[in-house]
Order: structure tokens, then sequence, then C-alpha cells
């Protein structure tokens, strides 16, 4: 199991899809790399350099996830 870098979900190793850009690593499932390669062809954005922020942001180094705040959904 491996958590999507992207989405933060659990998902089995055989959903992996690593990218690098540098030295950033980031691993996503194939439903976030579609999402990421729709917006880049809408937004004429380069994948490169989402990696190292999606890396950033899920401490793809730490292993789990840990999410310092909770998310509030509205009624």
């Amino acid at each position: 199991m491996f958590v999507c870098s992207f989405r933060h979900e659990e998902l089995p190793d055989d959903c992996a899809v690593p990218l690098e850009a540098g030295s950033a690593r980031a691993t996503v499932c194939p439903r976030c790399l579609i999402l990421m390669v729709v917006h880049r062809r809408y937004h004429r954005m380069k994948v490169e350099s989402i990696i190292p922020l999606i890396a950033e942001a899920s401490g793809s180094s730490q292993g789990t996830l840990v999410r310092e705040n909770s998310i509030k959904l509205r009624k």
C-alpha cells in the first residue's frame, strides 16, 4: 500500500506511478496523473514544476500521511 502524494488516499502498490523532477520525488495514482496531464495541457504548464510542490506537501520522505488541519465539510 502507498499514499498518493496528490490525493492523499491509500492505494495498492500496483497503482503507484512514480514521478521525479530533479531531486524531488512523488508517487501518485493513475487518476491524479490524468488530472495533472489534463491540467498541464489546458493551462500550458509544466508538470515538472508541480512535482516538488507535491513532494513537499505530502512529506513523501516520511512514508506516512500526517495532516495538521482537519478538513471541515459544509452542509
